[in-house]
């Protein structure tokens, strides 16, 4: 007013200003004010502020230029009066940003706090819903920071994401918003059961498949870092992605006991068990055998009886039985001469008097669980064409089927190795019998050592074969079973033709 004596003013202290009116025309407290806009503080009413400047006593007033930082996190902190809606978020945050490295940025104290106060507006399913910066992943898909391993939008609903750059992101990493979530955060996300009952419906399937195989693969590639516990609730959680069968049927939510790895896809379609995604990388087929999942093989133990055993011992069997008997010694060693690791007690003695038969048909059936699955006739050629008899050691070849000595060498490793090393000996027995004995000692094999028989050449054994054999002379047609005449295989060494009989010789 014009009756003020200015010689009086510098008896005006703050003191006597407690209330000054603001922008919203609401009085607010003297400290609640500064001179600069900001989103903390609030500033003078314009028409006062003039009125102020002009009168000379806007000094007088020792008003604040800016909010101090502790003005800043007091207001960040205070939940009765929340500052950041969803409207200003961004726009704060880049204000705050701003300030970082200034004399009025925030200190290392308050930012610690801030890292656990649940401060910053989130769209929830039921609303806005605030959280922590340090449950607040960055969206690698704006802040392209790995973004091959975590999508922008497939975690949402999992893992609260944010779209911020620049200040704003500077801001947030401040205060400790990590880039992207750790396999401890996804653990205790597909734990949670609020979580869960938002992200997967009443029949078990996730709303998002492919947000919950990213989550896998994060989970999956540090799950041995997890503590204890955690990994103790995965393993009787409902948390690994599983279909029933092969099908394209939808995926669901299973415990790790009770879903399947697929290594076998004949099983899985006979079977139809809970079976896990096939596409998955090795990692997360790891993870699921940490939490107790288990390869279908093996958890499958394959049976087989021989039908129509042919009564009569036909040529490929003596040769497969006599080969194997002269060659015990070596089908337990490798080319060294050492003996194979994780061999049983007399599996020398056991092959040196295998018994080798021929049979008609082969019954298979398929144990699973308790469960009995027959298998097809057409499908025995397929498993193999032989079959071994482990209580009367008698190993037994598929009538009119090719021989396949990988089959014969897994068969014999079931008697012969522990399962660990069957492989192994599968491959040195067909590897052994697939040469004569000279072709075995012209590659370093010990022949003379481990060999009952003299080393000289000797029939072919994957060339003996039992099939139906069709020799065609201009429009003429003979048929013959190759193991039924075997003995004259050698044939006419004059003009290397087959003599089928005293008359003739038919080319090859």
């Amino acid at each position: 007013p014009k009756s003020i004596n200015r010689n009086k003013i510098k008896e005006i202290k703050p003191v006597d200003f407690a209330y000054l009116p603001s922008t919203d025309n609401k009085l607010c407290k003297w400290e609640e004010i500064s001179l600069e806009q900001s989103p903390f503080l609030c500033t003078l009413h314009p028409a006062f502020r003039r009125r102020v400047e002009s009168a000379g006593l806007l000094d007088a007033l020792q008003l604040k230029s800016a909010p101090t930082a502790d003005d800043v996190f007091e207001r960040l902190t205070c939940e009765r009066s929340r500052v950041l809606t969803l409207c200003n978020r961004d726009e704060i945050l880049a204000y705050l940003g701003k300030r970082m490295n200034s004399e009025d940025d925030l200190k290392s104290v308050h930012y610690r706090q801030l890292s656990k106060t649940p401060f910053i507006p989130i769209r929830g399913s039921k609303g806005t819903i605030y959280v922590k910066p340090m449950d607040i992943f960055l969206d690698a898909g704006s802040m392209e920071i790995n973004a091959s391993h975590v999508g922008s939008s497939d975690l949402r609903g999992w893992v609260h994401l944010l779209q911020m750059t620049g200040e704003a992101a500077d801001f947030l990493t401040a205060c400790r918003v990590k880039s992207e979530p750790t396999p401890a955060d996804v653990a205790l996300s597909i734990l949670d059961p609020r979580k869960r009952a938002l992200q997967i419906d009443e029949k078990g399937v996730p709303r998002n498949v492919k947000g919950y195989r990213k989550l896998l693969e994060i989970l999956a590639s540090g799950y041995g870092r997890l503590r204890k516990d955690i990994k103790e609730k995965l393993k009787s959680a409902e948390v690994l992605l599983a279909r029933q069968g092969i099908s394209k049927s939808s995926y669901i939510l299973v415990r790790a006991a009770e879903c399947y790895l697929v290594d076998n896809s004949l099983y899985a379609s006979l079977i139809n068990p809970m079976c896990a995604p096939m596409d998955f990388s090795e990692d997360v087929q790891n993870l699921y055998k940490a939490l107790g999942a288990e390869w279908l093989t093996n958890a499958c133990k394959m049976r087989c009886r021989p039908q129509h055993v042919l009564p009569y011992k036909a040529d490929r069997a003596v040769n497969l039985e006599t080969t194997i008997r002269d060659r015990a010694r070596l089908l337990v060693r490798s080319k060294d001469g050492n003996k194979i690791s994780g061999l049983k007690p007399g599996a020398e003695r056991v092959l040196s008097s295998l018994k080798v038969e021929e049979a008609r048909k082969f019954e298979r059936v398929l144990e699973f669980c308790g469960r009995r699955i027959p298998l097809e006739t057409k499908k025995n050629a397929d498993i193999g064409m032989c079959s071994l008899d482990e209580t009367t050691k008698t190993l037994y070849l598929l009538h009119k089927q090719s021989l396949n000595l990988f089959d014969v060498g897994n068969e014999l490793a079931k008697i012969s190795v522990s399962s660990a090393k069957a492989e192994q000996m599968g491959n040195n027995v067909a590897r052994v019998l697939s040469f004569t004995t000279g072709q075995l000692a012209a590659r370093g094999w010990p022949v003379r050592r481990f060999c009952s028989g003299p080393e000289e050449e000797v029939k072919h054994m994957n060339r003996v074969s039992s099939e139906m054999a069709v020799v065609k002379e201009g429009k003429e047609e003979v048929k013959f079973d190759v193991s039924e005449i075997g003995h004259i295989l050698k044939g006419c060494r004059r003009c290397k033709a087959l003599r089928l009989d005293a008359s003739r010789c038919i080319k090859l």
